[in-house]
């Protein structure tokens, strides 16, 4: 997984797959361990893409974890500007 453009601005997150990922659950992890849910968009543009959007969160560093349908753990650490 990959998150372009890393910093990111609060509101939304692209996330980058290299092959098709179902998607099940994606949460924001701040330093201090609060997790926030997160809406999720399907989409492919050339690459599997997958866009977080509409949550509010504090300029710093997260962790984004992504869960799949299979069980499968993702995670990548982010900036939030």
């Amino acid at each position: 997984m990959e998150i372009y453009p890393n910093p990111s601005s609060a509101g939304e997150l692209p996330l980058r797959f290299s092959q098709e990922v179902p998607l099940q659950e994606a949460l924001l992890v701040n330093v201090l361990g609060r997790m926030v849910e997160l809406k999720f968009e399907l989409g492919s543009q050339g690459f599997f893409q997958s866009q977080i959007t509409d949550f509010r969160s504090s300029p710093g560093l997260y962790t984004v974890i992504v869960t799949t349908k299979d069980g499968e753990v993702f995670s990548e650490k982010v900036v939030i500007e």
